[in-house]
């Protein structure tokens, strides 16, 4: 047992909070925040000197490293004996990052409801979540498509 399994399993500190000391996530800068149910995903990524690139503004590469392994990870606790993947993304730049962005992810009863007839069905699943990243002083800095599990 690793790790981050022992300190998960002790529930001293929630699974979110933990995910912020992942290595890559913590060099980052990182905050994570996950619901007790795993349905609501808080993620936040402050600007630093060495995530910005010639033209002043975040590198995608850091955004992306960030949101990627989010719907996979949170399906694995809510689905229990499932091996969730993330098979993709496209990542939509709608304006350049100059300041801390967020994204609030919500996954509804109606996806859960989804995936369960899927997995039912066909023993697997597959759905494509679109979420935002929030630069604090635009309304959206980016999107994300990720198709799941």
């Amino acid at each position: 047992m690793g790790l981050v399994e022992w300190f998960n399993n002790q529930k001293i500190i929630p699974f979110g909070r933990l995910l912020s000391f992942y290595p890559p996530f913590f060099l980052l800068g990182a905050k994570v925040r996950i619901s007790e149910d795993y349905l609501k995903i808080r993620l936040r990524l402050p600007i630093r000197w060495y995530i910005k690139n010639n033209n002043g503004v975040m590198f995608g590469g850091a955004i992306s490293m960030l949101s990627d392994p989010f719907p996979a990870i949170v399906f694995e606790k809510i689905f229990n004996n499932i091996s969730a993947w993330t098979k993709g993304m496209q990542v939509k730049y709608l304006m350049p990052a100059k300041t801390t962005i967020e994204a609030n992810i919500v996954i509804s009863d109606e996806d859960i409801e989804f995936l369960e007839n899927q997995l039912k069905e066909t023993g697997k699943a597959e759905k494509t979540f679109n979420y935002y990243f929030l630069d604090k002083k635009t309304d959206r800095s980016l999107m994300f498509q990720i198709p799941s599990i």
